[in-house]
């Protein structure tokens, strides 16, 4: 349970980010250890909540739902801001080999949202997305 007490410590950046102009709070995993422990332990998100995996160069990173306690919708985005891929309702696992899940092309930026949130908000391969900076 060493991992859920480090997710209870870490502290996140929020950010905006909009998909064709719907947007989202969603948490900044900007780095490794933000990026491994995700959404685990979490007891749920916002609607309109999530977490923004920034990943350090665009590959076809795998996620997977180790210690989640809720399915999401699971959302690679490429360098040119499009959404490349979508797992809906990505499944939950308790166990140890867990199903890693990946996008069929290489993505910058991974989204975890609430599940259901892609066919809620008509969100689909080729959505422009935008991440909202402080610093506009």
């Amino acid at each position: 349970m060493v991992l859920g007490f480090i997710a209870s410590r870490i502290r996140y950046e929020n950010v905006t980010v909009k998909i064709d102009k719907r947007s989202f709070k969603l948490m900044k995993a900007d780095t490794f250890i933000k990026r491994a422990i995700g959404l685990m332990y979490r007891k749920s998100i916002p609607k309109d909540g999530g977490m923004l995996f920034i990943l350090k160069r665009a590959s076809r990173q795998g996620i997977w739902m180790k210690n989640m306690k809720f399915p999401i919708d699971i959302i690679w985005v490429d360098g040119d801001m499009s959404v490349c891929d979508i797992t809906h309702s990505a499944e939950l696992c308790h166990r140890i080999n867990c199903k890693i899940y990946r996008p069929r092309r290489s993505a910058k930026f991974v989204l975890e949202l609430k599940s259901g949130s892609c066919k809620r908000f008509k969100i689909k391969t080729a959505s422009k997305v935008e991440i909202e900076t402080a610093n506009k």
